[in-house]
């Protein structure tokens, strides 16, 4: 009888740890999937980035000034300050549910985007994971051309990185576009603290630019 209960006891024992580490592990998978959402951004979110290795003017101290001046349920619109511009209204317009740019202005180009996903979508980011999408791009420089190409997105790490604004927890996305018979890539690094890229490699290994500074409306 004393034998049985002894086995009895056990066996709880080891229910109980089961159970424990079930929900552990439940709220493990919870948190890593919390930070790694696709981000939400409000109306005066800022973001400025510089090229490290270039030297500024006071009057012009930043490569690209990114802000958020309008929000639907659909999309966010931002306006992208460049002192090259040479007085054009640059502006992105996100989609919400991708994180991606769907249509906009920089410089002389206009464009509009529509994705077709191969794979499944890039959020929540998950090292790992590979997504790729086929791009219908319609554009005008001086008149409309549409074009199609393959983009393909990987997440192969997250880790500490420092750049100018500080230090930062980012997930490393590996990003290949092929068009035609050439292809292009370059490395975009995500930090969910910031919500947006802190870091483009662009040829990877060679910095583009990377975030000087940044200020979010919720903060």
């Amino acid at each position: 009888m004393k034998r049985i209960l002894i086995i009895i006891i056990v066996i709880i024992g080891l229910m109980v740890g089961v159970i424990f580490i079930s929900g552990y592990l439940e709220e493990l998978k919870k948190i890593n999937v919390e930070e790694c959402q696709i981000p939400k951004w409000s109306i005066g979110d800022t973001w400025v980035y510089r090229d490290p290795a270039e030297t500024y003017d006071k009057n012009y101290p930043y490569y690209m000034r990114v802000e958020v001046i309008n929000q639907t349920e659909e999309s966010y619109t931002t306006r992208l300050f460049n002192p090259n511009s040479q007085g054009f209204f640059d502006y992105e317009v996100i989609d919400r549910d991708t994180f991606l740019p769907i249509k906009g202005c920089v410089g002389k180009k206009c464009y509009e985007k529509h994705y077709s996903f191969l794979s499944g979508k890039l959020w929540p980011l998950e090292i790992g994971k590979t997504v790729i999408i086929n791009t219908t791009e319609r554009y005008r420089i001086l008149s409309w051309t549409t074009e199609t190409y393959t983009e393909t997105y990987k997440v192969t790490g997250k880790r500490k990185i420092n750049v100018l604004a500080g230090t930062f927890e980012a997930y490393k996305i590996e990003y290949k576009i092929k068009h035609n018979s050439s292809s292009y890539s370059k490395i975009l690094w995500y930090s969910p603290r910031v919500k947006n890229y802190i870091r483009i490699e662009s040829p990877p290994g060679s910095v583009f630019m990377e975030l000087f500074s940044y200020s979010l409306a919720d903060k």
